[in-house]
């Protein structure tokens, strides 16, 4: 559950909204605000704040940033995970070289005779 609801409130979803509920309804409302079609005194600022939240919820990491610390929490930097701290510290540790092991990987074509008698084959 999110610590705020306010960009939700903004947009007039709810928490659990998928997407592209997300999507339909700033639209919508981006339709109605808009400086151009709206002359009210508040329509320019309403649109500000319909945008901002758009811009939050819209991206996801954005979206799980807001949910666990808030609209003042979101220009506090993270702290960084043991993980991070380990390839501070040591390079890159496991998981850089993990990654690398897997981008190395090669697709080889073997019958099952070739498999459990053995055989040798050249690659490029």
């Amino acid at each position: 559950m999110p610590v705020e609801r306010e960009l939700y409130d903004r947009l007039k979803v709810s928490p659990t909204a998928t997407a592209g509920e997300i999507k339909k309804s700033y639209r919508k409302l981006a339709l109605k605000w808009h400086p151009d079609k709206n002359k009210t005194p508040e329509a320019q600022e309403k649109f500000k704040q319909i945008s901002e939240a758009y811009g939050i919820l819209g991206d996801q990491e954005k979206r799980d940033l807001y949910d666990r610390r808030g609209l003042e929490g979101m220009n506090q930097p993270e702290m960084p995970n043991h993980s991070d701290l380990f390839s501070m510290f040591f390079g890159g540790g496991f998981q850089e070289r993990e990654k690398r092991k897997r981008q190395d990987m090669k697709q080889i074509n073997l019958t099952l005779e070739e498999l459990y008698f053995g055989t040798t084959k050249k690659l490029k």
